[in-house]
């Protein structure tokens, strides 16, 4: 793509690229992913909620490219530096994401007994030149650095887990898989990574 490509014609390219898919099928979104992928998990807990349920939602955001829409980037319009100013957007979009999920289990009297897990995969990257920090940590994404593996890794259960509790233990995205499994009372395949 030329330099002056505008905002759109970057978003056809990359979709063409790389599409979107619902599982194996390539599907058309004609809207923010963020809030495409929001709007999907709200559907599924829709579909879902008079059974146990669990939901993997992975959001794209905010990962490169670092693009937004107007929706989130009117809210910044006083940073400065853009690429600051579309990561923060980025990250509005995952915060209005999780909010309506956590309203709509809430509105549905599931809220008390869901477990939600949130975490990054990384630390901020450095080719995003600035737009991001791992302050005060060293590193970034794709380093053995504080800066490249230290994520936020946040965890609610009310009535099970003690709002403000924090434990020192090391964790892993991979303890996920055996938590959900035991709290199924399912089983999984000897040698599965990850610990309850």
């Amino acid at each position: 793509l030329p330099a002056t490509a505008t905002a759109d014609e970057e978003m056809t390219y990359l979709r063409q690229q790389v599409p979107v898919r619902r599982g194996r099928d390539i599907v058309e979104v004609n809207d923010y992913l963020t809030d495409a992928f929001s709007a999907d998990a709200v559907r599924f807990i829709d579909q879902n909620k008079a059974r146990p349920f669990f939901l993997y939602l992975a959001y794209n955001a905010p990962h490169t490219p670092l693009q937004a829409s107007k929706k989130y980037l009117d809210r910044y319009r006083d940073v400065p530096d853009r690429g600051q100013r579309v990561y923060a957007a980025m990250v509005s979009g995952v915060d209005d994401g999780v909010g309506a999920l956590r309203a709509k289990l809430k509105a549905e009297g599931l809220d008390k007994n869901t477990l939600i897990v949130f975490l990054s995969d990384n630390g901020c990257a450095s080719y995003v030149l600035g737009a991001c920090t791992n302050a005060p940590f060293s590193g970034f994404k794709g380093t053995h650095l504080e800066g490249g593996v230290r994520i936020p890794y946040i965890v609610t259960w009310p009535g099970k887990i003690r709002v403000g509790q924090t434990d020192g233990r090391m964790v892993s995205s991979l303890d996920i898989a055996p938590t959900a499994a035991a709290l199924a009372g399912a089983s999984l395949p000897h040698g599965t990574d990850g610990v309850n």
